[in-house]
């Protein structure tokens, strides 16, 4: 994983993390698109908890 600092922005990318069930998925367009909705709503959720978001800003000096 690499995590960058830009601006106001965290950026993480990630690679190799697919469970086996995403990687049979991914064999198709709309399985793509499933995976990636379904990963993209999980990270929102994550960053809707107020622990989550007061570690992000200790981390930065954003307090």
């Amino acid at each position: 994983m690499t995590t960058r600092f830009v601006g106001h922005w965290v950026i993480s990318e990630m690679k190799g993390n697919l469970t086996n069930i995403e990687k049979f998925m991914i064999g198709s367009k709309e399985g793509q698109r499933m995976v990636h909705e379904a990963r993209t709503k999980l990270v929102k959720e994550i960053y809707q908890d107020p622990t989550v978001l007061k570690k992000l800003e200790e981390c930065t000096g954003k307090l």
